[in-house]
């Protein structure tokens, strides 16, 4: 199962979130079809999924993103997470 509870994610320099206030569930074995006109946020939220943010592309994550009920890989502790680009060093804060 797929989990997203409040999600938003901000990029670095954007003027405000690229997604916010996401929640879902997708359970196991379910099939989702993701669409929507271009720059309203799906690869974030595919990226969100997947690892890649904000761990690849830098930015801020906050809520909380579960996968077959384990926390996202790069999920913080407490309710935000900000990572360097690439991967790079970055630094947690809560909100």
């Amino acid at each position: 199962m797929i989990r997203f509870e409040d999600v938003s994610v901000t990029y670095d320099g954007a003027a405000g979130p690229i997604v916010t206030g996401v929640d879902f569930e997708v359970p196991e074995g379910e099939l989702v079809l993701l669409a929507g006109p271009s720059g309203v946020g799906k690869s974030t939220v595919l990226g969100a999924v997947s690892g890649l943010v904000p761990h690849f592309t830098g930015g801020t994550l906050r809520g909380r993103v579960t996968v077959a009920g384990r926390d996202h890989p790069y999920a913080p502790a407490a309710s935000s997470r900000r990572r360097g680009r690439h991967g790079g060093p970055g630094r947690s804060r809560t909100s």
